[in-house]
């Protein structure tokens, strides 16, 4: 008797860093994204939102860094985003953080 086994590998991408937001969603879209950086990428609230509707359909499972620095994000947006995130990764990004010692140059 001969079994075959049907085997799914998923081969998880290296973190992207990229400023253009149809790559961005492209890259969380596949399921398999473990980090995005659009640091400075001049995003507003549309890129925003973009980003948080492929996390909240389950697109962002794998991803572990997501790094949006230096955007222009509302309060509002941002909320959302820490919304979805949730309050147990939230708190354990700011304690990383915390941890680094992050020093002001100026």
């Amino acid at each position: 008797m001969i079994l075959f086994f049907k085997c799914l590998i998923l081969i998880k991408m290296p973190p992207i860093t990229t400023l253009d937001i149809d790559e961005a969603v492209a890259a969380l879209r596949t399921g398999n994204c473990t980090g995005l950086n659009a640091n400075d990428a001049g995003w507003g609230d549309v890129e925003l939102f973009e980003i948080i509707k492929c996390m909240a359909a389950g697109f962002a499972n794998n991803l572990v860094s997501l790094e949006l620095a230096g955007n222009n994000f509302s309060r509002e947006g941002t909320l959302v985003l820490l919304a979805i995130i949730g309050p147990n990764n939230v708190a354990r990004a700011t304690n990383n953080m915390q941890q680094l010692k992050v020093v002001n140059p100026q």
